[in-house]
């Protein structure tokens, strides 16, 4: 009995730091993961979304440059800064 107790708690514990059970969230996804938001697709105000959320400013214009995305922002310090959203993936950066 404690050997099979002994072997289910070490095989559990291995499991668990498998990378694919660290890599999992528990509960759906953190708003600093917005700016790694998975969408198909992207719209203009999909972007503009994105980055508002990221950036947590007004955005000020949107433009489409072949495959990205191109957003001013008006951040609430007063910068004004652009970032790029992939069209395909909705990736910030």
């Amino acid at each position: 009995m404690t050997r099979t107790l002994l072997l289910t708690s070490i095989l559990l514990t291995a499991w668990l730091h498998t990378p694919a059970a660290l890599a999992a969230p528990a509960f759906g996804y953190s708003p600093s993961q917005a700016d790694t938001l998975l969408l198909a697709d992207v719209s203009e105000q999909d972007a503009a979304s994105l980055v508002r959320q990221v950036s947590g400013g007004r955005v000020l214009k949107v433009e489409s440059q072949g495959d990205v995305y191109r957003v001013k922002v008006l951040l609430p310090n007063g910068v004004v800064k652009t970032y790029v959203v992939e069209r395909s993936s909705g990736r910030v950066s």
